[in-house]
């Protein structure tokens, strides 16, 4: 029989958590197995959502790095010319839908970083506040998305769970 993957996931996940780590005595080692199942969730929708995330951080990724590109022309800047390239390809076409897509996108982005605070200064004042804060923003989304793996649910549950003996 063949169950779809979230069921086995679950299912380890509910042994781990119900039987595993009430039997760890350690405080810090039920910290690290409630960070360890927190990481296979993580990855567990990943795996399953993975062309999903994809078009999302590419999504985010291109809408900045185009704003960017438009301001730094407006102002008079030019980007490097493979970087003009890039966002004149970003205009015309979609960027892609898998992983090397999104690993050429995400270097894109880091050097469209540096181009926002090379021209930062040349910017009308508030379009650079708020590129500042969209690049922020991205970023923020795309770490704590990264790191979902240490919810303070799973640290919390970490300090619930019982070691053994200690009742």
């Amino acid at each position: 029989m063949f169950a779809p993957i979230e069921t086995y996931l679950e299912r380890i996940f509910a042994t781990l958590e119900n039987v595993v780590a009430p039997e760890v005595e350690s405080d810090y080692a039920r910290v690290q197995l409630f960070a360890a199942i927190g990481l296979l969730q993580s990855l567990g929708k990943k795996v399953e959502y993975r062309q999903e995330l994809i078009q999302e951080r590419m999504r985010m990724y291109s809408g900045v790095m185009l704003k960017v590109f438009q301001a730094v022309e407006k102002s008079g800047g030019e980007p490097s010319g493979e970087l003009r390239d890039y966002f004149r390809e970003l205009e015309t076409r979609d960027p892609g839908r898998d992983p090397a897509d999104l690993a050429r996108l995400e270097e894109k982005f880091s050097r469209t970083i540096d181009l926002f605070f090379t021209h930062r200064g040349k910017l009308d004042p508030e379009v650079a506040r708020e590129l500042d804060r969209e690049i922020r923003e991205v970023l923020t989304q795309v770490c704590s998305g990264d790191l979902s793996f240490l919810a303070s649910d799973n640290i919390d549950k970490a300090q619930k769970a019982r070691a053994k003996g200690s009742e």
